[in-house]
């Protein structure tokens, strides 16, 4: 076991410098620079800009530094969000998302497995039917779509939860309801496809044969097998959860890091940017870490090579 996460936390860091230097050089190549939209600007004041975020050293030593300044933690100055580090705005923004992210991961499991469990036990009924036709609708429906709808039917029409902002737990439901659904859909449809695989199987009809009532055949037996897949899929989602959505924020407008990103992008922020992707890689290849340890845990069938 520990020689697994040993070899894997390796692979972690080769893929993690992977990803900076191929985001580094596309960002460098690309047209234009954080100061091209400047009006009116005398060239010296460019000229000394560039020096103050060191534009002006050769590419090849600018990306040296960045990894020996990302080696002691230091991110980085924001180009547009004058005198603020990308550490600091990440520090204020990450817990935002993570607030509305930890919210949409629990909806979605809790909605997810309980509808894909109904929906395997009733096979082929109007239950199945009905969860899996409303699971497909969930996929079907962008955040981009899902997000005005709740807006109008809760905040607009019924006045329960604000429309947009931040302050109070109310800031927190719709945005949760909107990031969650399309998850709890997927992941719905994956309980039900790995439960019906196992269902059915010897040790199942065993359990069922030494009189143990049925809802704990279900829970103890046939979801623990049932769920792999749904393990396999939290990996990327819960990185994709936790760090938020950038549609969801923007409809929402709430001070997570996906408008920070958003704004990055089309500023050329190039130092928020990647801090942006950094944290985003860093959280994905955690996740998929700790979703291959947790394999070995749920299924005794898997072994650490």
């Amino acid at each position: 076991m520990l020689l697994f996460i040993l070899k894997r936390l390796m692979g972690v860091v080769v893929t993690l410098f992977i990803i900076i230097t191929v985001s580094f050089f596309i960002m460098r190549f690309a047209k234009g620079s954080p100061f091209s939209q400047e009006r009116d600007v005398p060239v010296e004041v460019i000229e000394a800009l560039k020096a103050k975020y060191g534009f002006d050293k050769p590419l090849g030593q600018q990306y040296t530094q960045y990894l020996k300044n990302i080696m002691r933690g230091d991110l980085g100055l924001s180009v547009k969000y004058s005198n603020r580090t990308v550490n600091e705005i990440i520090k204020i923004s990450l817990p935002k998302t993570m607030q509305i992210g930890f919210l949409a991961l629990l909806f979605a499991l809790v909605l997810g497995l309980s509808a894909g469990m109904v929906a395997a036990v009733k096979q082929n009924t109007k239950w199945d039917y009905s969860v899996m036709s409303l699971a497909m609708f969930g996929i079907s429906v962008p955040p981009l779509v899902s997000g005005p709808l709740l807006i109008l039917v809760f905040a607009l029409i019924l006045g329960w939860f604000p429309t947009s902002g931040w302050g109070s737990w109310k800031h927190l439901v719709l945005p949760s309801l909107t990031l969650g659904s399309v998850y709890a859909a997927y992941i719905a449809r994956l309980t039900r496809g790995g439960m019906l695989e196992v269902i059915r199987s010897n040790y199942i009809r065993t359990a069922r044969a030494k009189g143990l009532k049925e809802h704990w055949v279900v829970l103890r037996h046939a979801l623990k097998g049932g769920i792999l897949p749904v393990i396999t899929f939290l990996g990327p989602a819960v990185a994709h959860i936790m760090v938020g959505s950038v549609v969801v924020e923007k409809i929402f407008n709430t001070p997570g890091m996906g408008p920070y990103f958003v704004d990055a992008a089309f500023n050329r922020d190039y130092f928020l940017l990647m801090g942006v992707v950094i944290v985003y890689s860093l959280f994905l290849l955690i996740m998929n870490l700790l979703v291959d340890i947790a394999y070995g845990f749920i299924d005794p069938r898997i072994r650490f090579e």
